[in-house]
């Protein structure tokens, strides 16, 4: 059976991911690239792809 959020109710993506499947995709980003061993230019590209700065992780 699949989960259902009210629409009315206003949560972050992080809360809404939580509750629909249980993992964020931040958790599952650091999963890929541990196991894809990718350069750190993509590593930098995947963590910062929805900001405009420029850090490294």
């Amino acid at each position: 059976m699949r989960k259902m959020i009210k629409l009315e109710t206003i949560i972050t993506v992080r809360e809404a991911e939580t509750k629909l499947r249980g993992i964020t995709h931040t958790i599952i980003r650091e999963m890929f690239k541990k196991k894809w061993s990718l350069p750190i230019s993509i590593k930098n590209a995947i963590c910062y792809h929805t900001t405009s700065m420029v850090v490294f992780c």
